[in-house]
Protein backbone atom coordinates (compact mmCIF):
# COMPACT_ATOMS: atom_id res chain seq x y z
CA UNK A 1 0.00 0.00 0.00
CA UNK A 2 1.13 2.97 -0.60
CA UNK A 3 1.11 6.39 1.88
CA UNK A 4 0.98 10.04 0.74
CA UNK A 5 1.18 12.93 2.78
CA UNK A 6 0.03 16.30 1.69
CA UNK A 7 -1.15 19.90 3.02
CA UNK A 8 -4.72 20.38 3.55
CA UNK A 9 -6.40 22.00 0.39
CA UNK A 10 -3.77 20.45 -1.87
CA UNK A 11 -4.81 16.83 -1.61
CA UNK A 12 -7.51 16.56 -4.61
CA UNK A 13 -4.51 17.89 -6.71
CA UNK A 14 -1.91 15.17 -4.99
CA UNK A 15 -4.27 12.42 -5.83
CA UNK A 16 -5.27 13.21 -9.40
CA UNK A 17 -1.41 13.52 -10.37
CA UNK A 18 -0.81 10.50 -8.69
CA UNK A 19 -3.38 8.23 -10.31
CA UNK A 20 -2.75 9.96 -13.88
CA UNK A 21 0.97 8.40 -13.10
CA UNK A 22 0.09 4.92 -12.09
CA UNK A 23 -2.37 4.97 -15.48
CA UNK A 24 0.64 5.73 -17.54
CA UNK A 25 2.34 3.09 -16.02
CA UNK A 26 0.11 0.54 -16.10
CA UNK A 27 -0.43 0.84 -19.79
CA UNK A 28 3.18 1.14 -20.41
CA UNK A 29 3.74 -2.14 -18.38
CA UNK A 30 1.27 -3.79 -20.80
CA UNK A 31 3.03 -2.96 -23.70
CA UNK A 32 1.56 0.88 -24.63
CA UNK A 33 3.71 3.42 -26.28
CA UNK A 34 4.61 6.21 -24.13
CA UNK A 35 4.38 8.78 -26.31
CA UNK A 36 1.06 7.95 -28.44
CA UNK A 37 -0.77 7.46 -25.14
CA UNK A 38 0.46 10.87 -24.08
CA UNK A 39 -0.82 12.09 -27.19
CA UNK A 40 -4.32 11.33 -26.29
CA UNK A 41 -7.15 11.38 -28.70
CA UNK A 42 -8.45 8.79 -31.23
CA UNK A 43 -4.64 7.42 -32.02
CA UNK A 44 -4.24 6.76 -28.17
CA UNK A 45 -7.46 4.59 -27.76
CA UNK A 46 -6.63 3.30 -31.06
CA UNK A 47 -3.40 2.43 -29.37
CA UNK A 48 -5.06 0.68 -26.64
CA UNK A 49 -7.58 -1.04 -28.63
CA UNK A 50 -4.59 -2.42 -30.72
CA UNK A 51 -3.66 -3.41 -27.52
CA UNK A 52 -6.75 -5.60 -26.27
CA UNK A 53 -7.00 -2.54 -23.79
CA UNK A 54 -9.81 -0.41 -22.64
CA UNK A 55 -9.93 2.10 -19.93
CA UNK A 56 -12.77 2.92 -17.90
CA UNK A 57 -13.02 6.20 -16.08
CA UNK A 58 -15.77 6.55 -13.69
CA UNK A 59 -17.48 10.30 -12.26
CA UNK A 60 -15.95 9.42 -9.16
CA UNK A 61 -12.23 9.06 -10.28
CA UNK A 62 -11.70 5.54 -10.49
CA UNK A 63 -10.38 3.53 -13.21
CA UNK A 64 -10.66 0.06 -14.38
CA UNK A 65 -8.41 -1.17 -16.88
CA UNK A 66 -9.08 -4.09 -19.07
CA UNK A 67 -8.00 -6.62 -21.81
CA UNK A 68 -9.75 -8.94 -23.40
CA UNK A 69 -12.65 -8.22 -21.07
CA UNK A 70 -11.02 -8.90 -18.03
CA UNK A 71 -10.16 -6.56 -15.17
CA UNK A 72 -6.76 -6.38 -15.17
CA UNK A 73 -5.69 -2.84 -12.70
CA UNK A 74 -7.94 -0.71 -10.87
CA UNK A 75 -7.90 2.77 -9.53
CA UNK A 76 -10.03 3.03 -6.30
CA UNK A 77 -10.84 5.71 -3.88
CA UNK A 78 -8.22 6.06 -2.04
CA UNK A 79 -8.62 6.88 1.78
CA UNK A 80 -7.96 10.15 3.84
CA UNK A 81 -6.90 10.44 7.21
CA UNK A 82 -6.45 14.08 8.63
CA UNK A 83 -3.79 14.72 11.08
CA UNK A 84 -3.08 17.91 13.11
CA UNK A 85 0.40 18.64 13.41
CA UNK A 86 0.28 22.22 14.85
CA UNK A 87 -2.64 24.07 16.44
CA UNK A 88 -3.26 25.81 12.42
CA UNK A 89 -1.32 23.24 10.41
CA UNK A 90 -3.38 20.27 9.46
CA UNK A 91 -2.01 17.14 7.25
CA UNK A 92 -3.74 14.60 5.29
CA UNK A 93 -2.32 10.89 5.36
CA UNK A 94 -3.53 9.64 1.83
CA UNK A 95 -3.64 5.60 1.72
CA UNK A 96 -3.85 4.92 -2.17
CA UNK A 97 -5.98 1.56 -3.07
CA UNK A 98 -4.92 0.50 -6.25
CA UNK A 99 -3.37 -2.69 -7.99
CA UNK A 100 -2.50 -3.96 -11.30
CA UNK A 101 -1.53 -7.77 -12.54
CA UNK A 102 1.98 -5.85 -14.35
CA UNK A 103 3.01 -4.74 -10.79
CA UNK A 104 1.58 -8.49 -8.42
CA UNK A 105 5.24 -10.00 -8.76
CA UNK A 106 6.91 -7.37 -8.06
CA UNK A 107 5.25 -5.86 -4.97
CA UNK A 108 4.46 -9.74 -3.72
CA UNK A 109 1.14 -10.08 -4.95
CA UNK A 110 -2.17 -8.88 -3.35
Amino acid sequence: MTILLADRGDERKIVDLERQKWLHEVLIALGADATTIEAGGMEAKDHLAAFELEVWESVDNTVDIHRRGKLIAQWKLPKFILIKETADKWYYEIHLNEWALPFQAKRGGK
